[in-house]
């Protein structure tokens, strides 16, 4: 295997695991989404909070070194979106 190869392979393990990471995250960020919107139904809130999703968005924009707000909002709209088609189903 040439030294690129091995790069390549090395680099790829990492984002593996990475993804392993972020995949057991989003499952635990869709459980806790989840009993919010049964809770917010119990309590007839809305389902949607645009303030509260801005407020989220700017503050991880500050910790994630090397990605644009822009970016981090296409990433959060997909989050935000599966969360609220989730609560609207349960």
């Amino acid at each position: 295997m040439s030294d690129i190869s091995a790069g390549l392979q090395e680099h790829r393990e990492i984002i593996d695991r990475v993804d392993n990471s972020i995949a057991e995250l989003l499952s635990m960020r869709f459980e806790l989404t989840d009993s919010i919107g049964t809770l917010k139904r119990e309590a007839n809130i809305s389902l949607s909070d645009s303030e509260r999703e801005t407020a989220i968005i700017e503050r991880v924009s500050e910790l994630a070194v090397g990605l644009e707000r822009e970016e981090i909002a296409k990433i959060y709209a997909t989050i935000f979106a599966v969360s609220k088609a989730r609560m609207a189903k349960s």
